[in-house]
């Protein structure tokens, strides 16, 4: 019996659930680097604001970890006062208190310009991600390919696991 339950639990942990280590400040203040956490390896239902795991075809062993913003046929703006959404009802402004204070969308490189503003047509089968420390975070505002295909979504997050 004891063999049945570690197999079963061996294929539960290859199959449906990994540990990912975050590398990197992208996702600060929500994850940091170091943390290790749980994600779900079944992507078949992914929200809003979930946080995922992926990787590109052009480097499959090289994760990146992002919240989903934009959604398959959704229109995404970059502005300088805030991250809007039109999901087919008109752009509305998310409210992402995750983030910190003061922190600005706009990319680096386009300065501080209150006057930016930016629009992403997320086609189908595809995600808009950011990272959560905008400011230093490589994201769909910088890929080459600018959306995550489903079928290069790893898995989603679950929660961080703390060993301390």
């Amino acid at each position: 019996m004891s063999s049945v339950v570690f197999l079963f639990w061996g294929w539960v942990r290859v199959s449906l659930l990994s540990l990912f280590l975050v590398s990197g400040v992208s996702m600060s203040p929500f994850l940091h680097n170091g943390d290790v956490v749980l994600i779900s390896r079944d992507v078949s239902s992914i929200h809003r604001f979930d946080i995922v795991v992926f990787s590109f075809e052009e480097k499959p062993d090289y994760f990146y970890i992002k919240r989903v913003i934009g959604l398959p046929h959704d229109r995404v703006k970059i502005a300088f006062d805030g991250v809007f959404v039109d999901s087919g009802n008109g752009f509305k402004k998310l409210d992402e208190p995750y983030l910190y204070k003061g922190i600005s969308s706009v990319p680096l490189i386009e300065g501080y310009n209150p006057h930016y503003s930016r629009v992403y047509d997320v086609p189908d089968g595809k995600f808009f991600v950011l990272g959560d420390n905008r400011e230093e975070s490589r994201d769909s505002r910088f890929f080459d390919k600018t959306f995550v295909s489903v079928k290069n979504i790893y898995g989603v997050y679950l929660f961080k696991l703390n060993f301390l």
